[in-house]
């Protein structure tokens, strides 16, 4: 005989939560674009490997020499080399019939190459510029590269630096909190169905009473009939 048995237990659970667990799961979800949008990806560690000790140079005539961090005290002008950074970062989500998707986390990181004074006397210079021009520092960028390999030819940091310079970094994700919320709403829908037909199957426990309650309730007459 068919019942209803909201009470039936999942896993522990009512089947009656179960059922209702989507509605504020997916709920929530549809609305954390506005109450908890996920951060921008963070810059990979390329740039701080890159330039892990002081890149430095001084004028020598008309063009450059490096000058080895710790030799430094005393000369200048000196520019520390190094390179700007451009994050072009985004966060996108879509609904379905108002139903939550997921975060996609977009962003590239494009970078320049630059050289800014290094030394203290660079307040009182009115020869040498705090920042170099761009057209000197695009002469510097072969020597950089070939400093840094120079420097560590297992690294090569150099043409790590080379790929920066022409082709940014890209990174894509959807690894985040309010995706794993999300993920968790949507894995609630097929616990509920499961909630919902349980509810119409008799459990153990009731199906014994039923049976205790069918069987007769007598008394065996041990003495047998007596006569009258």
């Amino acid at each position: 005989m068919a019942g209803w048995f909201p009470s039936r237990r999942i896993l522990g659970v009512p089947a009656w939560l179960w059922v209702m667990l989507p509605i504020p799961l997916l709920g929530l979800g549809s609305v954390l674009w506005k109450v908890w949008l996920p951060s921008k990806l963070p810059e990979p560690p390329v740039r701080a490997d890159v330039f892990r000790e002081p890149l430095l140079v001084a004028r020598d005539g008309d063009s450059f020499r490096f000058v080895p961090f710790g030799e430094h005290k005393g000369v200048k002008p000196l520019w520390a080399v190094n390179v700007a950074l451009h994050d072009e970062g985004s966060v996108h989500w879509e609904t379905h019939y108002f139903l939550p998707g997921f975060f996609r986390r977009d962003s590239r990181w494009t970078y320049e190459l630059t050289a800014l004074r290094f030394d203290d006397d660079w307040k009182g210079d009115q020869e040498s510029p705090y920042i170099l021009p761009v057209e000197q520092v695009q002469r510097l960028r072969p020597p950089v590269v070939a400093e840094l390999n120079r420097r560590n030819p297992v690294a090569q940091r150099g043409s790590r630096l080379e790929g920066m310079l022409t082709e940014g970094l890209q990174e894509t994700s959807y690894i985040c909190p309010q995706n794993a919320l999300i993920l968790l709403g949507w894995l609630s829908v097929p616990m509920a169905l499961v909630g919902l037909s349980s509810m119409f199957i008799r459990p153990r426990s009731a199906r014994a009473e039923a049976r205790g309650a069918a069987e007769p309730n007598a008394t065996p007459d041990r003495g047998g009939m007596r006569a009258q």
